[in-house]
């Protein structure tokens, strides 16, 4: 229902309405606490204002995170001059130590959990290049990101197992190290 100035009106306010007024909406339907109307109360939902859910539309999965979008140092920076990559942009730069990009996985628990990461990338060196891998500024081992191709434009993806989360908003790191070859692209990362 919808009530203007304490009146009930149409779900439609009239053409003649000037001036300041109070607006009162209640809707119906929606579970208490569950902004967006998805069903997921918002205290689970990390898109409270955004209708859907990840296995549904509208709320982009929590697991799933664009390079773009991670916080970027020592020189990585966006890019859309190559082709196939997906989302807004890809990230290049990751050729000088000290370059780094970190991804925060949004997760529904605070439980420890250990499970994959996979990252999508593009590597057209002539040879598997390295980088650390760390959680919440811990290094945990160097990585491998084999040659994908001849072209930058081609994409790959490689997962390693077993990397450990703690917290609901840990940060998964990928930094050109001591020892790291790096000169990578990334595109996405992923936890499963």
């Amino acid at each position: 229902s919808v009530a203007v100035d304490g009146r009930a009106a149409r779900a439609e306010l009239p053409a003649t309405l000037t001036g300041d007024h109070t607006v009162d909406i209640t809707l119906a339907g929606a579970p208490a606490g569950d902004r967006d109307g998805d069903g997921v109360p918002d205290a689970q939902d990390r898109c409270a204002d955004t209708a859907g859910t990840a296995a549904l539309t509208g709320c982009p999965d929590p697991a799933h995170l664009e390079a773009e979008d991670a916080h970027n140092s020592g020189g990585v920076k966006t890019n859309v001059n190559h082709t196939g990559y997906s989302g807004r942009a890809f990230l290049d730069g990751l050729w000088a130590q000290g370059a780094s990009s970190s991804f925060t996985v949004h997760r529904t628990t605070t439980a420890p959990a250990r499970g994959p990461i996979t990252v999508r990338y593009a590597n057209a060196n002539s040879d598997t290049r390295t980088m650390t891998l760390s959680v919440d500024g811990q290094p945990l081992r160097q990585v491998a990101f084999p040659k994908v191709s001849d072209s930058w434009d081609a994409w790959g993806t490689t997962t390693f197992a077993d990397v450990p989360l703690t917290g609901r908003d840990p940060v998964v790191t990928l930094s050109y190290g001591p020892g790291d070859t790096g000169a990578i692209n990334l595109d996405w990362l992923a936890y499963r």
